[in-house]
């Protein structure tokens, strides 16, 4: 019967929901925003939540919204650990003041200060993903060495750490070092991750192997990944799995499955992530090239590019 009891519930199931990669984390969040006092704590960590995950769809005009209301509130309380997530919320969508990189790194430091530990890690994933996205892949390994030590330090190693090491996997592939990506993304899968963690590890493991030649760990890989709970629902899984089914359709041979998938792709509309979507749009193109696609894919292919 308590609102704000009800509120802080909501907030923890939908964290719960995304670990697990269950549906429903959007709807627990707005439904939580309904019941949180204005100007509290709760309400401004709800809004943070609800921000992520809409930015993690691609819902970037929504997300933008909802974080314009964080700002003033973190001035109003005055809470540093609060200032620390709004600083990285804002920097992820692109809101932040000055650099990027630098307003993470101020929101790390700002954790560290106040304790939070999981906020800490949070802004090294960040700052990771962020600078391999900008092409500086040797500082994105350094940085996510760094945030896997004190992944350790912290005791978060397996709830927190898979996505640093994920993203130290990620920038050790494009500097060419695929054994270090293999060894890296092992060890974070023994560690037994979330869900997710265990659908963008296998991912990227998929991804070496077919790049090696070898189609059948990938497929093994995009089965175990939609297979239960539940498909993943963050496009940044979703949109390299599409990539890599249609990859290993092509190196199977199965050209109109491959045609099947890029004509799904085309279908698809709204914004997404250039990191994800431009390869994946590349791909699907010359599944097109080189099984003599039909015109109007192609067309469709284009017209979707022209959207992006």
């Amino acid at each position: 019967r308590d609102p704000q009891r009800v509120a802080a519930l909501l907030l923890l199931r939908s964290r719960l929901r995304w670990q697990l990669v269950l549906p429903g984390r959007e709807d627990d969040l707005r439904s939580a925003l309904e019941l949180a006092p204005a100007h509290s704590l709760l309400r401004g960590k709800i809004l943070c939540q609800l921000a992520w995950a809409l930015a993690l769809q691609d819902s970037h005009a929504e997300a933008e919204q909802l974080a314009g209301q964080m700002r003033p509130l973190a001035e109003r309380l005055g809470d540093e650990g609060y200032e620390s997530d709004v600083l990285l919320a804002l920097a992820h969508l692109g809101m932040q003041e000055g650099d990027r990189i630098a307003a993470m790194e101020r929101a790390r430091q700002l954790a560290r200060r106040t304790g939070t530990a999981v906020a800490e890690l949070r802004a090294y994933i960040e700052i990771t993903d962020a600078l391999e996205r900008r092409g500086d892949h040797q500082q994105a390994v350094e940085k996510a060495q760094e945030g896997f030590t004190r992944a350790r330090q912290l005791g978060l190693a397996r709830s927190e750490g898979w996505a640093i090491s994920h993203n130290l996997a990620e920038s050790l592939i494009s500097l060419g070092r695929w054994d270090q990506a293999l060894d890296i993304s092992g060890q974070a899968l023994r560690m037994d991750p979330t869900p997710e963690g265990r659908a963008s590890l296998l991912l990227l493991r998929g991804q070496i192997m077919l790049a090696r030649g070898d189609s059948q760990p990938a497929w093994r890989a995009a089965e175990d990944i939609q297979s239960p709970p539940s498909a993943p629902v963050d496009t940044s899984v979703i949109l390299p799995l599409a990539r890599l089914d249609i990859e290993a359709r092509l190196a199977d041979g199965d050209t109109s499955g491959a045609l099947a998938a890029a004509s799904a792709i085309a279908a698809k509309r709204g914004t997404a992530e250039p990191r994800y979507l431009w390869p994946l749009l590349a791909t699907a193109m010359r599944a097109c090239a080189e099984t003599n696609g039909p015109p109007e894919l192609r067309r469709a292919l284009q017209a979707r590019a022209r959207l992006s």
